[in-house]
């Protein structure tokens, strides 16, 4: 779908060579980082400041999401500059002269700040109320010590747990780590756009797979960090004092976006849909925190289960919109204001009468395909590349994994990347028929969805297993 359909049979193995050549390095670095970030994550949930505060275990899928959702967004927006022609600042000169990229850049990250800040708040806030617990259970928890002793010890953790202390700890470890993780990768995702158009490399196929996997391990590494560091501080005044200054922060990040001619109409939109993924985002971390001590190797085998396809669909939707935005790929589309429907084709729009929103509605969600290839391909190599990772865990002896649990998890593999694939493609379609720019509105809401699916079909796999054994 991405470009003229070519004739030949040659033309279609050579796009897709090209896209496998591009793609599946790209898919196994993300693979060790969503790894990484499985293995980090299952010996975390252990650690003391993540039993006593298990709003964090919550928090995780919500910032993997929070995080994946504003770098790839950002990856979008930066290989839709590079691709389109006479539409973006790329095609003017702007990526190629030094005063220009560094404003681009620049105002990038500042929007980056932003977004991060002001919905990681969000996410503090929600994952701290999915977190509550019953007081009359916490005050039970809360005494510890010998049988025989005339005065109960009281855990510091677990006596402040649900209360003004522990909400605020929460949401200064969300803000700290997603503003942290977005500095790096921010970064990251410009360099590795300006270098692969400098190489000449398509980025769509490059950026947005390392930003989707090295960010969630980034991201899992500053939350352990801040959040056992952050604790021992509970209690007092510090994480109140670091949430001031961070809300402080992204109001002069506000300013800085405002101020930047290439970023500043950003600056309003966007936002539902970060919001909308940061709720279904939520629906993952309660299966997270529920089934993390449940079921054996579960945060080892979620980050990748739940990335890989995510990912997947994020390399489509990102070529899909550099197509649309660069009309390679010429989609149904309706006018922004309210005087009725106009076909593409100029014969249909006046032989057809205007239609009604329910026909609009309908045929905006008609899929739209000029080739079958690209999703095809991506399809296989997201399945092969979660076999081999599963065939490795087992032959390694890192999680035994036996033949019942192994048919389960690739079934489930290819359930999930067949899903996301489509789920990205109609979405984008739909998003763009409507007048919505699918670079900062697509991508969240398909991610969260495939996050929340990963995690339901995961816990399924282990129960079903567990019933067959």
């Amino acid at each position: 779908m991405i470009g003229p359909t070519g004739g030949a049979g040659t033309s279609r193995w050579a796009k897709a060579w090209s896209l496998t050549r591009e793609t599946v390095p790209m898919l196994i670095f993300a693979l060790l980082g969503l790894f990484f970030s499985g293995l980090e994550l299952d010996r975390v949930s252990t650690w003391p400041a993540f039993v006593k505060v298990d709003k964090f275990l919550i928090l995780v899928p919500i910032l993997f999401n929070l995080k994946g959702n504003l770098e790839m967004n950002l990856s979008m927006r930066m290989t839709t500059a590079v691709r389109c022609d006479a539409l973006t600042q790329a095609n003017m000169g702007e990526l190629d002269n030094y005063r220009t990229r560094r404003a681009l850049v620049t105002g990038n990250m500042a929007l980056l700040q932003v977004q991060s800040l002001i919905v990681s708040c969000a996410a503090g806030i929600l994952s701290f109320e999915l977190g509550h617990h019953d007081r009359s259970e916490s005050n039970d928890m809360a005494r510890r010590g010998p049988v025989h002793s005339t005065k109960p010890v009281m855990d510091k953790a677990l006596r402040l747990r649900d209360g003004y202390f522990e909400f605020a700890l929460v949401l200064s470890v969300a803000q700290f780590t997603a503003s942290i993780s977005s500095a790096f990768q921010g970064a990251f995702v410009c360099a590795c756009t300006i270098w692969a158009r400098y190489f000449g490399l398509n980025p769509d196929n490059i950026v947005v797979p390392l930003a989707g996997s090295f960010g969630d391990l980034v991201t899992m590494t500053c939350l352990s960090l801040c959040g056992s560091a952050f604790v021992f501080f509970e209690g007092t005044g510090f994480a109140t004092a670091l949430f001031v200054v961070l809300i402080l922060a992204s109001l002069v990040f506000a300013v800085m976006t405002a101020r930047n001619a290439y970023v500043h109409e950003l600056l309003g939109s966007g936002w539902l849909s970060l919001f909308a993924a940061a709720a279904l985002s939520s629906l993952a971390g309660l299966v997270l925190e529920r089934n993390a001590g449940r079921y054996h190797g579960y945060p080892l085998l979620a980050p990748v289960i739940a990335g890989i396809p995510g990912i997947t669909a994020a390399v489509h939707a990102s070529r899909l919109t550099s197509a649309l935005h660069s009309k390679h790929f010429v989609a149904r589309t309706r006018p922004s204001h309210g005087a009725g429907y106009i076909p593409v084709d100029a014969q249909a729009a006046e032989a057809s009468p205007p239609m009604s929103w329910r026909q609009q509605l309908l045929e905006s969600l008609q899929p739209q395909v000029l080739e079958w290839d690209s999703p095809i391909v991506l399809l296989f190599h997201a399945v092969v590349v979660q076999a081999l990772f599963v065939l490795a865990l087992h032959l390694s002896g890192t999680l035994i994994i036996d033949w019942a649990f192994s048919v389960a998890l690739i079934t489930v593999c290819i359930l999930l990347a067949a899903g996301a694939l489509a789920l990205a493609h109609t979405l984008c379609l739909f998003l763009w028929y409507w007048d919505y720019d699918p670079d900062t509105t697509c991508l969240p809401i398909t991610s969260a969805l495939v996050d929340a699916m990963a995690q339901v079909c995961l816990q399924g796999a282990f129960a079903a297993t567990q019933k067959i054994t």
